[in-house]
């Protein structure tokens, strides 16, 4: 066995170029194993870190707490780590411009808390003493109140009182039916401000802005809330470890879901979920494009030595010992390529994760965190080397089942059927004798380039189905962006700043055009209805439902322009409206489905539109009813700016809208859309002006880049996946051609001896090129396409993108397949012209 194995060992030295390219096959199958993982298991690591900076770390929060029960918390062993906060009450907030949150809620917290309650600080430092406090920037932000580090707060805390007794915690405010119950008075100084608390202790509904104070250990008493994080241990025994600290403390209060499933890595989350069948399907896309690499490798080497075997099995090696002197063979090209394999993959993680931070800030403010772990290393050692037993395992039992005599004469690897081969008449006219002979001799051993043809193939396929799902995702964010009409939306929580608003926006200079949108819901009574013929024939109409239109206006300046570009004078229009009719449909069978674009109305320029404006739900409310009437001045297919929506409206002045929704023109709301040149600029501006006011300012260009840096991301793994497993097919094209004309040198060198000039041997040459190349083609695009077109179908339904064949995906694809086929068979054929006609038949048949 030993001697078997020097052999093989010797037999690696002198194939110096096959072994290389089967260590780099190993090499490259390991690195994408462990990049794999590794992003996994970091993936992992920062969900977990970012779900602890957002909500703070603990898994479970305790409630009601006394000091005596904190003890048991601080003796378990199943316990890592816990802080503490105490509720101490409500303090009123006087100038709260929210009338939904006029209070202050003071709470105590001991030190860890600030440390691990997710508390960030903006300004300042936090609380020392209990004498000292921190406040949340939202309270200048959301509450119009300017509190500044330094200032003094005497407050007079207590409960908050309803009618039908005290509000708890996190509750809501009732408006006029709560007062507020003096329990004691305390002063403090404001030392720090800090962003707005984690929405597990301040939700959104919560009647107070929280700020922190000092809590002293012999001051908790009772009606604490502590925060428990347990051990790694405590965490797999959650369930009983819970239990028991809610009969020794209280009952549980709420828990961080999704900081354990992270830990525990639960597949009932759905990013884990996700992430894990993503990094599954991949490795089983790596797995499989290796094993044809590796095992073509192996069929090479077992073909070339398949001739030593023989004498071997001829002078007493069974066949148990050729197997393992094959696996041997495996397991020390293993012990090369897969440590150098863990080393790569371990770098290309570190680069990718930092390329991928670059994005993610810019996109969605998560950094990833590098996370190696010696799990996912053993995982892509063992993924990898069973790879390579399952390349291995058909060369073994071929090589253990060889006959010495068929092994001596070499020629298992050509089949003749009893049927005569026939070549195409074209492939003789346009390649010559050479070319009918290359067709010939690849139909009689198809074994020879089976492999190479698949490994071509599965490339092509996924290049091809990349390709279309990166042109698909960008081609979606234009979609859904390239009718914006603007890239500032601005709204008001009430008209009281909005001629300040507008002023601002009309005097800042990135201002291109804006409009100021008001809009009102009315119906039209199902008798007065008019629908376009069209929409009638889809979709017929209701005798009994009438058909809520919205009344919009535009603001002066923007409702002139358009006046003036559907040319209607302003004085003929005033008092009228412009109807927007067109809406998008979809129609057609599924699979089959059509867009396109029709109006849903029959209004003509001049009809009376009957109108009913109001609240109503009851009898009661008919007095609250307002029946207008109005003409239609014009019936527009251009859309307003401003007004990117797919509905149908009717466009009227300022004047016009006020004069017909009455009173509820004071109640109505207002929206700025703008289009600026410098959109980043101006909502910087926005924020910094109207800081202590309620607007919510949308900057779509924003949105616009991050959905970008998104699919940027993804196109920087699909690509860096799609060239991994090229460069893995490459190297198995590269061994396979190459070996496989090393192994017909003897042929080459007869059909010189016989005569065959330059040119035809060339022009066999050329067609054994075009038969690699062009069946792999006609496979793997076909396969692309079946595959784009499925990625189609699940990712851009509802869009009116439509299917279009990914052309120049499939361009590259056959260009890069026809030059690397062409450049190998060269490079193996200046080889091949150097060698010795005489000396290559001779060597043949030693």
């Amino acid at each position: 066995m030993k001697l078997l194995n020097r052999l093989t060992l010797k037999s690696l030295k002198l194939n110096k170029k096959r072994t290389a390219v089967t260590i780099v096959g190993v090499l490259l199958a390991t690195a994408m194993i462990t990049t794999v993982s590794i992003l996994l298991t970091s993936a992992r690591s920062s969900m977990i870190a970012y779900e602890t900076e957002q909500n703070g770390k603990f898994h479970y929060a305790f409630e009601n707490v006394d000091s005596e029960a904190l003890k048991y918390i601080r003796e378990n062993r199943q316990v890592e780590s816990w802080y503490v906060l105490k509720d101490l009450g409500y303090a009123n907030l006087p100038g709260s411009k929210n009338e939904y949150k006029p209070y202050l809620r003071i709470i105590a917290a001991d030190g860890r808390a600030f440390t691990d309650c997710s508390l960030k600080l903006v300004e300042g430092r936090m609380p020392e003493n209990e004498g000292e406090i921190v406040i949340s920037k939202h309270i200048r932000s959301n509450g119009g109140v300017d509190y500044k580090v330094g200032d003094k707060l005497s407050l007079d805390i207590g409960k908050r009182k309803a009618a039908d007794g005290f509000v708890g915690l996190r509750g809501e405010y009732f408006l006029e039916d709560e007062s507020l119950v003096k329990e004691f008075h305390k002063d403090y100084t404001v030392v720090g401000v800090i962003e707005r608390p984690n929405m597990k202790i301040e939700p959104y509904s919560e009647a107070g802005y929280s700020v922190f104070t000092y809590l002293e250990d012999k001051d908790i008493g009772e009606g604490a809330d502590v925060y428990v994080y347990y051990t790694k241990t405590g965490v797999k025994n959650r369930g009983q470890v819970t239990q028991e600290l809610e009969n020794a403390c209280g009952p549980v209060l709420f828990s961080n879901g999704d900081l354990l499933r992270y830990e525990v890595f639960a597949f009932s989350s759905s990013i884990m979920r996700m992430l894990a069948c993503v990094a599954t399907i991949v490795i089983l896309i790596i797995m499989f494009t290796s094993i044809f690499c590796i095992r073509n490798s192996f069929a090479i080497s077992i073909t070339e030595k398949m001739k030593q075997y023989g004498m071997l099995a001829s002078i007493g090696a069974t066949s148990k010992q050729i197997r393992k002197n094959v696996f041997f063979e495996a397991a020390f090209l293993a012990l090369i390529g897969i440590p150098l394999g863990v080393l790569s993959g371990v770098l290309a993680s570190y680069i990718l994760i930092l390329v991928c931070n670059r994005f993610f800030e810019q996109s969605l403010s998560l950094r990833l965190i590098f996370s190696v772990s010696i799990l996912p290393i053993l995982a892509a050692v063992m993924l990898s080397y069973v790879t390579i037993l399952i390349s291995a395992r058909r060369s073994a039992s071929r090589a253990a089942k060889v006959s010495p005599m068929e092994a001596i004469r070499g020629n298992e690897e050509i089949v003749i059927r009893e049927k005569k081969i026939r070549s195409p008449k074209w492939v003789k006219r346009w390649f010559g004798i050479g070319g009918e002979l290359a067709d010939k001799n690849l139909r009689r051993s198809r074994k020879k380039y089976r492999t190479t043809v698949v490994s071509i193939v599965v490339s092509v396929s996924l290049f091809v189905a990349m390709w279309s799902f990166i042109h698909l995702a960008f081609g979606m964010v234009g979609y859904y962006y390239q009718d914006m009409s603007y890239n500032i939306g601005i709204s008001l929580p009430s008209q009281d700043i909005q001629d300040r608003m507008e002023a601002f926006i009309a005097e800042h200079e990135t201002v291109e055009r804006y409009a100021m949108v008001r809009e009102i819901d009315g119906e039209i009574a199902a008798e007065n209805l008019v629908y376009g013929e069209e929409y009638l024939k889809l979709y017929g109409m209701s005798e009994n439902d009438g058909a809520w239109i919205p009344i919009v206006s535009l603001g002066e300046k923007e409702y002139s322009r358009y006046l003036k570009e559907l040319g209607l004078d302003a004085d003929e229009a005033e008092g009228k409206a412009i109807l927007y009719s067109m809406i998008d449909i979809r129609t057609g069978e599924e699979g089959n489905e059509v867009y396109r674009t029709i109006s849903m109305y029959g209004y003509q320029e001049g009809d009376v539109v009957n109108y009913r404006i109001g609240q109503w739900g009851s009898e009661d409310d008919e007095e609250d009813i307002r029946n207008i009437s109005f003409e239609v001045a014009a019936v527009s297919e251009k859309r307003p700016m401003g007004l990117d929506n797919t509905y149908a409206f009717f466009v009227v002045s300022d004047k016009t809208l006020e004069e017909i929704s009455g009173e509820a023109w004071r109640e109505t709301g207002i929206n700025f859309h703008v289009q600026a040149g410098d959109a980043d600029r101006l909502a910087e501006d926005l924020q910094k002006e109207f800081e202590t006011e309620r607007i919510n300012v949308d900057n779509r260009d924003e949105r616009v880049r991050q959905e970008k840096s998104l699919y940027i991301l993804f196109a920087i793994f699909l690509y860096g996946f799609i060239g991994v497993i090229s460069l893995i097919g490459v190297t198995n094209i590269f061994n396979t051609i190459t070996t496989n004309m090393e192994l017909r040198s003897r042929e080459f060198a007869m059909l010189k001896s016989i005569g065959m000039t330059k040119r035809e041997f060339n022009r066999m040459i050329r067609l054994e090129s075009l038969f690699y190349g062009g069946k792999s083609l006609l496979i793997g695009v076909p396969i692309g396409i079946a595959l784009s077109l499925l990625i189609y179908r699940a990712f851009a339904e509802g869009a009116e993108l439509g299917y279009s064949i990914p052309w120049g995906g499939i361009a590259i694809a056959a260009a890069a397949v026809m030059v690397l086929v062409a450049g190998i068979m060269r490079y193996s054929l200046k080889r091949i012209n150097k060698q010795n006609i005489i000396e290559t038949i001779r060597n043949e048949n030693i």
